[in-house]
């Protein structure tokens, strides 16, 4: 099913398709498996303080968030929403019954931090570039045999490559430098999932993004 769907995600690799890979690669695991990646989630720099926190964001509304300044990180979240027509719980719920459900859960709350953090649309070559950040944060923050815990990115961004490549090949070498982009910005940033985001709305984006190491995105770069 999964390499069914691997190739299925060259012709349509939607949102929908994503995440049902994700939950078919979770699901496949064996009991000694899904025991192995526990412990990898728990050991790496990436995810080790998240999970020790456990922490909760409390509710909050996007029209007040938008009424905070637009250089805030909840202003700027806010508006964002409200202009693209997205939902906070756009993601299926999870119960966060083991570590790396509770990982899975904090990167669909803060997906779309993350665009307002790293100054990214929704276009499909901007998402390509917030893989690119994730892939680098894993990369640098993962203990050895972190590998294992990226098999559900790598495949859907080799099936976003392999689509580009078929359909729009000239178009192909932007997701590549989008993605390497992504990679270098996601690299040298400090693990993401270690601030507690949604308690920093009022602060400004400048300063969101100098606690977390990340450069402001280049106007060289922006679609």
């Amino acid at each position: 099913q999964i390499l069914e769907l691997a190739f299925d995600m060259v012709r349509r690799p939607t949102p929908d398709n994503a995440l049902e890979l994700e939950r078919l690669i979770r699901e496949a695991q064996t009991p000694e498996e899904m025991a192995a990646r526990e412990e990898l989630w728990r050991a790496s720099e990436y995810t080790s303080q998240a999970i020790k926190d456990r922490y909760q964001p409390g509710p909050y509304d996007l029209a007040e968030l938008a009424r905070l300044p637009a250089d805030s990180l909840g202003g700027a979240y806010g508006r964002h929403m409200i202009d693209c027509n997205l939902s906070p719980v756009f993601y299926e719920p999870l119960e966060a019954a083991t570590d790396s459900l509770f990982v899975r859960k904090r990167l669909f709350e803060t997906h779309d931090i993350v665009h307002v953090l790293l100054g990214y649309s929704t276009s499909v070559l901007d998402e390509t570039g917030i893989t690119g950040f994730y892939f680098g944060q894993q990369d640098r923050y993962h203990p050895p045999g972190g590998g294992a815990l990226m098999a559900h990115s790598v495949i859907q961004e080799s099936a976003v490559f392999m689509h580009a490549a078929l359909t729009d090949p000239e178009g192909s070498r932007q997701h590549m430098r989008a993605f390497i982009t992504g990679y270098r910005r996601g690299y040298g940033a400090k693990p993401f999932l270690s601030f507690h985001l949604e308690e920093m709305w009022d602060q400004p984006l400048t300063a969101v993004r100098e606690q977390l190491a990340l450069p402001e995105r280049p106007d060289s770069e922006r679609q």
